[in-house]
């Protein structure tokens, strides 16, 4: 457990909540977040044979601005990759447009989370994409953002990320629920190499 949620403050220390920032400290961030991932996320063996994380070409039509509707769900125990008890609940729906889909996508809170200091407005955001076992992780990707005020939220794409159970077996990732399927291609954010 310990080390699931310190690879988890690491990753959201570097890219945080506030998803505003500008192409040259998003590749300063990424290239800090690597080595930080190296040294504290992947043992040994698994840093010999770690290639890197790849990353999309930064894409701002993917800062997405969304409809934000407020729908508190049930305590309930997210699926994971291996066993272990998480705690979250639906936060709301987030509606937008990429070309000329609407999408939704649910936004959760994990409740043990949110009791630690610095973390009460954090919220995650789970998905799977058109891109999922193909130029991306088979499992989905992440975003964490922050409860922002007001109705229309943004979503920036760019700060999409794989779970640590894409580099490690030793893990245990959330699963992507169901209704966070997207019809479209979110071609930001982490990918894989040879895309």
């Amino acid at each position: 457990m310990k080390l699931i949620f310190s690879g988890l403050f690491l990753f959201i220390s570097f890219f945080g909540f506030n998803q505003s920032y500008n192409s040259d400290s998003l590749k300063s961030e990424r290239n800090k977040h690597q080595s930080e991932f190296v040294n504290e996320v992947l043992n040994k063996e698994e840093a010999l044979h770690f290639q890197g994380i790849c990353y999309f070409e930064i894409d701002t039509s993917l800062i997405i601005n969304a409809t934000f509707k407020k729908d508190k769900g049930k305590k309930f125990v997210m699926p994971m990759t291996k066993e272990r008890v998480v705690y979250y609940r639906k936060y709301g729906t987030l509606t937008f447009k990429i070309n000329d889909t609407i999408c939704s996508l649910t936004v959760y809170q994990n409740l043990d989370l949110i009791k630690r200091k610095g973390f009460e407005n954090y919220l995650f955001l789970p998905f799977k994409d058109l891109t999922s076992e193909v130029t991306t992780y088979g499992g989905g990707r992440y975003l964490d953002i922050d409860i922002q005020k007001g109705f229309q939220w943004k979503i920036d794409f760019n700060l999409a990320y794989h779970p640590y159970c894409a580099y490690s077996e030793r893990y245990s990732c959330p699963i992507v629920p169901k209704e966070n399927k997207l019809s479209v291609q979110i071609n930001a954010g982490e990918c894989y190499f040879g895309h």
